[in-house]
């Protein structure tokens, strides 16, 4: 095995793990946005309505929206970035399989002209289950890239429905403060 080759993809986005680190703290922190808003709401339950009361929960809702409004930046950074890593896959991937293709074409030559050798043949058989080996690699990764892509599309669409929420609560306490 000393002078064995290795093929493989192994796909890593830079920064993956701050991405991933980052949209956990935003998420961590708008919950514990939201249980402190529980608080706030639970510490004015027999005067919910008062101008206090009010301008507590807005404020809160203030604090979660801005959160969420931070989670959709980074969100989105973390997704254009695994994006363009997705298509670099897909790029190398496609070039795997035209040496695939490139290899199994010339295998099916030097069988079909009956001047190579056993050893000849062997030799690109050989070759053209490597390219094999490499396309399907390539295949795997893809589909991980297009996974952690998806992930953080996800990622978005949940950071901007907390947007999207806590907007909508600080205009409803607005009109209430009214």
């Amino acid at each position: 095995m000393a002078g064995r080759r290795q093929i493989g993809a192994i796909i890593k986005l830079d920064g993956e793990q701050q991405f991933k680190a980052s949209i956990t703290s935003c998420k961590t922190s708008i919950s514990s946005m939201k249980a402190s808003l529980k608080q706030i709401q639970a510490s004015y339950s027999g005067n919910a309505n008062s101008l206090e009361a009010l301008s507590a929960v807005q404020n809160q809702y203030m604090q979660i929206q801005k959160r969420a409004r931070e989670s959709i930046e980074k969100t989105q950074n973390a997704y254009q970035k695994s994006k363009e890593k997705q298509d670099d896959v897909k790029k190398s991937m496609q070039s795997m399989k035209d040496a695939y293709e490139a290899a199994e074409k010339k295998l099916k030559e030097v069988k079909n002209s009956g001047e190579a050798s056993a050893d000849a043949i062997e030799e690109q058989s050989k070759a053209t289950e490597e390219a094999y080996t490499a396309y399907q690699s390539y295949s795997e990764a893809v589909e991980k890239c297009e996974a952690r892509t998806n992930r953080f599309q996800k990622a978005i669409a949940d950071a901007k429905t907390e947007e999207i929420n806590a907007s909508n609560a600080v205009r409803q306490y607005a009109e209430y403060i009214e």
